[in-house]
């Protein structure tokens, strides 16, 4: 299971938002192989177990004061079966699934991200609180252009939920990022549902090239 886990650093110690799931070479939205295709969070896959948890925690506060890390900052990794970890990357930035983490806890980001910079973390304990929300899981997805391409008009499609909006009449050419589409539910069918939902919604407002608008 492709993985992350989202965290804050001052440098020594380290807080982390949470591990969620990356959906990876997603061809419902329209991805090829490997291609990012978005996030859900939690992540809720059996592995993750306590013992899992220490393990990335530890890997998490060694790579921090190894490298000096400050800010928000992200670990890629695979979850393999048994609860066993390979780990991937290290994001020293900003990750794209951190934006669930604002819709899910009501926090500002970005103001962690400075607060860590300087040397302050967040006293609240965000792990505790992962199932506080009504809607317990959040789910992001990339839509990707299945041809050539017009957008028309985009004008609604901030109200409907949808990010990263392409300009009114822009030309995407095929496998190229239409936009973001987002979803929160119930259970992690349902939110994967919904996403589904939203890229319909898109879909159906974009022209293919060889249509005349």
């Amino acid at each position: 299971c492709p993985a992350s886990v989202a965290f804050a650093a001052d440098g020594s110690r380290t807080s982390i938002l949470g591990y969620s799931e990356q959906l990876c070479g997603q061809k419902v939205f329209g991805a090829e192989d490997f291609w990012y295709s978005g996030n859900l969070i939690p992540l809720s896959h059996p592995g993750l177990k306590a013992e899992t948890r220490a393990r990335i925690q530890k890997m998490v506060t060694v790579l921090t004061r190894e490298y000096g890390l400050k800010g928000l900052n992200g670990i890629d990794f695979l979850l393999l079966p048994q609860g066993q970890i390979l780990f991937l990357e290290i994001n020293p930035r900003y990750c794209a699934s951190m934006e669930l983490y604002w819709l899910a806890y009501g926090i500002d980001i970005f103001q962690l991200h400075l607060e860590g910079s300087l040397g302050t973390l967040p006293s609240e304990n965000f792990l505790a609180n992962e199932k506080r929300q009504d809607k317990k899981y959040w789910g992001k997805a990339i839509v990707y252009a299945r041809e050539d391409i017009r957008t028309g008009d985009t004008s609604g499609w901030f109200e409907q939920g949808v990010r990263d909006i392409p300009s009114d009449g822009q030309y995407l050419p095929q496998g190229s990022p239409l936009c973001s589409v987002f979803a929160r539910a119930s259970s992690r069918a349902d939110c994967f549902t919904q996403l589904y939902r939203q890229q319909a919604y898109v879909l159906s407002r974009v022209i293919p090239v060889h249509t005349k608008m």
